[in-house]
């Protein structure tokens, strides 16, 4: 635990610093800083350098999640990199699935299947459906032509509710929506003086669904129950 913490503490800084300006400066880098930067990333993803460098310093999540252990044909999950799947082969760039989502498919689906029908009587013939397809086309009404960003609306409801705190529970493992890039993303809102202190974190041993591991959802359950009786 300490190790991990010191490891992502200094790649959040490297992030921050380093790796940003080489980003920014694209083709205006000299090779020497590139190499160097290619080295100081690769040396924290455990990757070569040479694949670092063949991907222009921008290794995506799912790129590293194929590479990382491609040797040995496994991959590692996107909502948790805990977990362990296995491709096909050992080519291609992207794993062929989510080992972490596949692990819990199953049981989140018959779970709550049961849960609508045996407790709260509602009887249809549907199915429950995990981040299922038949939703599309999805609507991006307000989004067109723009990534989708949220990051207004919560600063908005901080700004006009003055009783409304946030709490955030981060999974040191999520790939999908990684601790640091939340805290990036709330570091560029418009808030008021003294605002950003209604945002409390948590940081638990799992991924993005993190009260999977036992420990972590007592742990939550803890935190939440305190954030929602301090008021």
């Amino acid at each position: 635990k300490g190790e991990r913490d010191a490891l992502v503490a200094r790649a959040e800084e490297f992030a921050a610093s380093r790796y940003a300006v080489a980003l920014h400066r694209g083709a205006g880098l000299p090779e020497g800083e590139r190499e160097a930067v290619a080295r100081e990333l690769a040396g924290m993803l455990g990757l070569d350098v040479g694949f670092v460098l063949d991907s222009n310093l921008r290794v995506s999540a799912s790129a590293f999640r194929k590479e990382l252990l491609r040797e040995t044909g496994k991959t590692f999950g996107r909502f948790d990199a805990r977990m362990v799947g296995y491709d096909a082969g050992k080519l291609g760039g992207y794993p062929d699935y989510d080992a972490s989502y596949n692990l819990i498919y199953g049981a989140y689906a018959s779970t709550m299947n049961d849960y609508v029908r045996r407790s709260l009587g509602f009887e249809s013939d549907l199915p429950y459906e995990i981040l299922t397809g038949k939703v599309h086309p999805w609507n991006y009404d307000g989004f067109t032509n723009k990534f989708v960003n949220v990051a207004g609306d919560v600063a908005s409801s901080v700004r006009t509710n003055r009783d409304l705190r946030y709490f955030i529970a981060c999974g040191h493992y999520d790939l999908a929506t990684p601790p640091a890039a939340i805290r990036h993303t709330l570091a560029h809102i418009e808030l008021p003086d003294g605002a950003r202190d209604r945002f409390e974190f948590g940081y638990y041993e799992g991924g993005h669904m993190m009260y999977t591991n036992v420990a972590a959802l007592a742990a939550l359950k803890r935190d939440l129950a305190r954030f929602i009786g301090a008021r």
